[in-house]
């Protein structure tokens, strides 16, 4: 029982190692509404480098929805609950130092030491190259700030 609760505390202690900033950048035109940041990891099959795409996503009210029918009278009727549109108010491709493709593996050169991200495969659908991630390389990416000085952050986190 008791090396048991010891590898349960192993396993659960788990942590990510090294974090490196991948993109810290002031954008503008992002308003005080809802938004979500999004970044993906992409490979350069030709060259072998590593990139990560960044997309800022923001929802925006219909401020004017329109009718959502009329009759056979002419009476219109508006939409009750307009839902907000998604606009993408930031995009940006940005080279990784260090994250590179070798042979079908994508490997992350840093600080810490060499890092298995994943490997590339081919979807089993679209047939269309597609990275697998492992699990040790993880990104995550905020907005912070105000309206006047809004800043898109995204980080990388390895195992």
């Amino acid at each position: 029982m008791k090396k048991f609760l010891a590898a349960l505390m192993l396993v659960s202690s788990v942590a990510f190692a090294g974090e490196v900033s991948i993109l810290d950048e002031q954008v503008l035109g992002i308003g005080g509404y809802m938004t979500s940041v999004d970044a993906r990891f992409q490979v350069d099959q030709n060259t072998s480098e590593g990139f990560v795409d960044v997309t800022v996503t923001e929802e925006r009210p219909v401020m004017n929805p329109g009718p959502i029918g009329c009759d056979q009278w002419g009476r219109c009727y508006p939409q009750r609950f307009p839902q907000p549109i998604p606009v993408v108010v930031y995009s940006k491709r940005v080279k990784v130092e260090g994250l590179m493709l070798m042979g079908d593996a994508v490997m992350y050169h840093g600080a810490e030491g060499n890092v298995d991200c994943g490997k590339l495969g081919v979807s089993r659908i679209f047939r269309k190259p597609t990275i697998y991630l492992n699990g040790n390389c993880k990104l995550s990416g905020r907005v912070t700030g105000n309206y006047s000085n809004t800043r898109v952050v995204v980080k990388m986190k390895t195992k």
